[in-house]
Formats: structure tokens, C-alpha cells, sequence
């Protein structure tokens, strides 16, 4: 007579205990799960120490190991994790993430080969996960798998682009797609790709990193190109030619300018420039300057730098007017290019040195789709004897953006020069503002329009000197 109660009650008991401990999972999971998803990384280990292992001997032993070895693993108690992953994959545990996690705890072991298999089934069984799809290309791509990589990416960003995932950002997939197209030397798509990252909406965290990879492709394409060229033919309209004095009126002119450089080594560059300009009306001051450089770039700790060593013979009328030597070094750290460079000029009648240092700053754009630059600069004049001669303290800015086919921009120039107190020149502020709109006509020829106003203060409170120049030009690249 009792016993079928007796069965009965065990039952309804047993009933009981399994929903209660199934509360307690799900209770437990979810506080974990919030502190993972809120980056809580030590407390998410807190409480797993807290709680100890309350499943064990239940239905619920094997996810609760799995949920802590995901926790172990974002926290980088990467041996932890392992136990707790080992036990599940010989168990033969299964769980929709199961294959992600799993793939990218083995990532942060760089351990690429083993992560490539659980990614490869995570991506098969959800395609729409752009999460999923990332990672298992840059697996690919820490394997140097570079065309797989680039077949992943292309995809996805052909299907994700612009579309949000809780899990992701996707400036992450279009770096790395640029960094994997610049390893197939597809450096057009590239450039495109890192460029996007620029102008990202509400800036992106990789814009550091994709200016230096555009630094990077630049160097990697001169390096691939032997001999290249460029011919320029400008004509002007300028207000005022004379340098820093009134002349008489309007004048026109003319100018070419030919540039040539052959790559002899990787890393090794001579190049060659002839300048040469026509006045209309105020023929003395026709320029002539033949300019000769070295050039040396590479890669120092993946950060690009430079050097170079530069001769100018420029001839003003016909006449021999100034020689200039000079010498510079240069290296870029983030969005910020150094640079140092040392001159020793030689007039017709005079000589001295310059020294200049100046860092080229490009900050995050403020404005959607426009790119900023500012350079400060400090230039030290001095006679040959290192006499104080003037020093110049200045800053330039420019703005720039792309619309439709057109490239503007604007750039201003300011300088505060203090000369010598036994000289007889005043202190001066120069200001020069630029705008120019440039188009690429063809892949090899571009066309530009640009006006310059040039001012200089004296004191400063007189205007001493205005200048306009309105100018248009094509460069053909060959």
C-alpha cells in the first residue's frame, strides 16, 4: 500500500530538485554572463571562486564548466581554461557556442591551426556572423593563409557593410581586410579600404594603425616601381611677383616642373627636379633651379622612417643666385611624423645655415569625411659661424576632403620670425592661406586649380607686403 506512494513522492521530489537547480543555473549563468558582457573580467572570476562548482553530479555540470572555461579564457587564465576545454571536447560537450569559444581561446593561444577547425564549423553552421567570420579569417591570416583571408573578407564586407552586430565593430574586419590586401600587394584596394577607417563615423579606433599601413604601402609601392616620372606645366596669375616688395601691377607666367627617380635598391632612391618658370612682364625674376636628392626609406620596428640629401643650384635671370645643401631625417610614430633637416645655403653674395624641426600632427578628423593635419615647426637661421641670425616659430594647418570626383582643400600657414637685435629687420608675422581643388582626370593625369593670398606684418601691426596668386595646373605621370 505505501509503496506506490512512497514511488510517488520520490518522483514529485525529484521533479522538484531538477527544476530548483535548473533556477539555480540559470540564475548563476546570467549573473555571468552579464559580468562578461560588461567586461567585468576579474569579478566574472570572483564569482566563479565564490559559487565553486554547485552542478557537479547534475544535468547542468558540463555548461557550467563550459560558461567558467569562457570566463577563464577572456580573463587570460589561459591554463584554467584549457583544463576546462580539454574535459569538455573528450566528453564530447556540446553547445552552440561551444565551437567559437573554443576557437578563439586557441587564438589567444596562437595556436592557429587548432583554432582554424571549430572557427571553420562556427562559420558553416552561422554564416551571418560577422563575429564569427572575422575571427576565422584572421586566423587565416596569422596562418599566412592570405588569399583564403581575403576571399572571407571580401564577403563579408560585401554583406555586413553598414549593418550593426551587437558582438562586433566592423572598422575591425576593414583593417584587417586593408592589412591583408597589402600582403597580396593589392595596394590600390588597400589604400582604399584603410582610407575608409580616416574618415570613420565618429573616428575609429584603428586610424593610428591605418595611417601607418597607408605609410607603409606607400613606401612598399615606390619600392616595387624603378623608374618613375612626372611632368607639370602650371601658368599664374600673380598680384605682386617681387619677394617681400611691391612691384608694378599684375603679371603672368608659366612654369614646368620635371621630376625623375630611379629605385636602385629597395630602400635606396636618387632622384632629379628642373624647375623652370617664365615670367610675362617682370622677366627678372625667371627661375631656373636643377635639384638633386638621395633618398633612403624603410621600416625600423614597423614604423616608417627616412632620410635624404638634397642639392639645389638656382639660378634667378640667367644668373647664379643661391646653392643649398641640405640634409633631413624623418620617422612616424602613430599620427604624429618627426622631423629634423639642416641646410647650408650659399647666395651670390652671402651664406648661412638653417636648422629646422617640425612634427606633423594628424588628429582624428572632428568633421565627418574631412581629414586634418597641423604642423608645428621651429626654423633656426645663423651665419656659418652658428651667429644668431633669426629664429621662426610657426604652425601649419590643412583641411581636406573628397567630393564626388574632387579632392579640396584648404591649408593656412603662420609664422612669428625674430631676427638678430643688431640686424636691421623687424620681427614679422607671415600668414599664407591655400585652396585647391584638384581632380584625377585619368589613372596617370590630374588636373588642380588653386589660389594663394600671402601676407606679411611688420611689428606686426602694418601690413607690409600682399600677395594673390591664382594658378592652374595638370601633372602627367608616367
Amino acid at each position: 500500500m505505501f509503496r506506490p506512494i512512497f514511488v510517488g513522492l520520490w518522483c514529485l521530489m525529484s521533479t522538484a530538485f531538477a527544476a530548483s537547480t535548473g533556477d539555480q543555473f540559470e540564475v548563476a549563468k546570467t549573473k555571468l554572463l552579464y559580468l562578461l558582457s560588461s567586461q567585468q573580467t576579474s569579478e566574472s572570476l570572483a564569482y566563479i571562486n565564490e559559487v565553486g562548482d554547485p552542478f557537479s553530479n547534475t544535468a547542468y555540470e558540463f555548461d557550467w564548466q563550459f560558461w567558467s572555461a569562457v570566463a577563464f579564457s577572456r580573463a587570460g587564465n589561459l591554463p584554467d581554461a584549457e583544463s576546462k576545454f580539454e574535459t569538455l571536447a573528450k566528453a564530447g560537450y556540446r553547445n552552440p557556442l561551444f565551437d567559437l569559444e573554443y576557437g578563439l581561446f586557441r587564438l589567444k593561444q596562437k595556436q592557429y591551426a587548432a583554432a582554424r577547425e571549430p572557427l571553420s564549423r562556427w562559420v558553416s553552421e552561422n554564416p551571418e556572423s560577422l563575429h564569427g567570420v572575422y575571427y576565422l579569417a584572421l586566423t587565416e591570416y596569422d596562418l599566412k593563409n592570405f588569399t583564403r583571408a581575403r576571399t572571407l573578407l571580401a564577403n563579408a564586407v560585401a554583406r555586413f557593410d553598414g549593418k550593426a552586430d551587437q558582438n562586433f565593430q566592423f572598422d575591425q574586419a576593414i583593417y584587417l581586410y586593408a592589412a591583408t590586401l597589402r600582403n597580396l600587394n593589392d595596394y590600390e584596394e588597400a589604400s582604399r579600404q584603410a582610407n575608409r577607417l580616416l574618415t570613420w563615423p565618429n573616428g575609429s579606433r584603428y586610424e593610428a594603425a591605418a595611417r601607418d599601413l597607408l605609410s607603409a604601402i606607400d613606401i612598399e609601392q615606390k619600392q616595387s616601381q624603378k623608374l618613375s616620372a612626372s611632368i607639370q606645366l602650371t601658368t599664374a596669375v600673380d598680384s605682386n611677383v617681387a619677394l617681400l616688395a611691391e612691384s608694378d601691377g599684375l603679371d603672368g607666367r608659366a612654369a614646368l616642373q620635371a621630376d625623375m627617380s630611379y629605385r636602385v635598391q629597395p630602400w635606396l632612391v636618387p632622384r632629379y627636379q628642373l624647375f623652370l618658370s617664365r615670367h610675362v612682364t617682370a622677366s627678372d625674376y625667371d627661375l631656373l633651379i636643377n635639384t638633386f636628392a638621395l633618398a633612403a626609406t624603410g621600416m625600423v620596428a614597423d614604423k616608417p622612417v627616412g632620410a635624404e640629401y638634397q642639392l639645389a643650384i638656382n639660378q634667378l635671370s640667367g644668373e647664379p643666385w643661391l646653392t643649398r645643401h641640405s640634409l633631413s631625417a624623418w620617422f612616424r610614430a602613430g599620427v604624429v611624423t618627426h622631423s629634423v633637416s639642416a641646410a647650408y645655403q650659399q647666395y651670390t653674395d652671402s651664406d648661412d645655415v638653417v636648422f629646422d624641426v617640425a612634427s606633423n600632427w594628424q588628429p582624428k578628423s572632428g568633421i565627418s569625411a574631412v581629414q586634418i593635419s597641423m604642423q608645428p615647426f621651429v626654423t633656426l637661421q645663423t651665419a656659418t659661424n652658428l651667429d644668431f641670425q633669426s629664429v621662426a616659430f610657426g604652425v601649419n594647418a590643412r583641411a581636406m576632403r573628397f567630393v564626388g570626383p574632387w579632392q579640396l582643400s584648404a591649408e593656412l600657414q603662420t609664422d612669428y620670425v625674430i631676427y638678430a637685435p643688431d640686424g636691421n629687420k623687424d620681427s614679422a608675422l607671415n600668414a599664407a592661406m591655400t585652396l585647391q581643388a584638384s581632380r584625377q582626370i585619368t589613372q596617370s593625369l590630374t588636373a588642380s586649380t588653386k589660389i594663394d593670398v600671402i601676407g606679411a606684418a611688420i611689428k606686426p601691426d602694418t601690413l607690409n607686403y600682399a600677395r594673390t596668386v591664382a594658378s592652374a595646373a595638370v601633372v602627367w605621370r608616367f
